[in-house]
């Protein structure tokens, strides 16, 4: 199968209301290799769950270079998450640390994502916007139920509790999923101090630009920011050659 060029551009910003980044991102255009997490604790616990993932798949990942990529992405998933509780379980102010993960790679012709959290992954194809992920949330699970709409849980107090969380357990359990990767598709990888600031269509119409994608990336936290800035905002863009 032929392989796909790939070209990624990552930013994070802290936001208008926050003193610290509980984001991480890490991004290699050469393994075609793409993460967003999104951390939670106090006294700074939050960064160190997030770049605890971020130092694990960049540390881990060349190493693992024989296993096929969904195997990859899930023995990172699990080192990463034991990392995480193993620093947790060390140090006291750093208890009940965790964090959400959304990873993309891209092998020959198809893309992997591997997910844990409310970070999400969308794919923008012939104009057409796709969110990949679903929440691993309380208001999604209700969604999922019946119990309320995507419109009420937009407004939900309980949109931001998290139902799977990285740290939360020894075993983590993730969502992995694939597809076909085809030319001019373009990913987004992003935490929930973007998304959960723009509606899908306002996603799709500034993915949908004409921009180099460091300008597109620039845009998009400008406009979340300029929209609430409340919270951490971290965004990957993938686009297939």
């Amino acid at each position: 199968m032929v392989q796909l060029g790939v070209e990624f551009f990552g930013l994070s910003d802290v936001g208008k209301k926050r003193s610290a980044n509980e984001d991480a991102f890490f991004l290699d255009a050469g393994a075609r290799l793409g993460m967003v997490a999104d951390g939670m604790g106090g006294h700074q616990a939050g960064e160190v769950a997030s770049s605890t993932i971020a130092q694990v798949f960049r540390d881990g990942f060349a190493a693992l270079e024989n296993l096929p990529a969904a195997e990859r992405l899930t023995r990172l998933v699990a080192e990463a998450n034991a990392s995480i509780l193993r620093k947790s379980q060390e140090r006291s102010e750093f208890r009940g640390m965790g964090s959400t993960i959304t990873a993309l790679l891209f092998d020959d012709g198809t893309y992997h994502l591997a997910q844990v959290g409310d970070s999400r992954a969308y794919l923008l194809r012939n104009g057409v916007l796709l969110q990949l992920t679903e929440d691993h949330t309380l208001v999604q699970a209700q969604i999922n139920m019946g119990v309320i709409t995507r419109e009420q849980a937009n407004h939900s107090r309980l949109k931001h509790i998290l139902t799977r969380s990285m740290g939360g357990h020894e075993e983590v359990q993730l969502d992995l999923r694939q597809g076909e990767a085809k030319p001019a598709d373009l990913f987004l990888l992003c935490s929930d101090g973007f998304h959960g600031e723009l509606t899908e269509d306002e996603i799709r119409d500034l993915l949908a630009l004409p921009e180099p994608l460091d300008r597109k990336a620039r845009n998009l936290i400008q406009y979340a920011n300029e929209r609430d800035g409340s919270d951490n905002i971290t965004v990957i863009l993938a686009r297939v050659l």
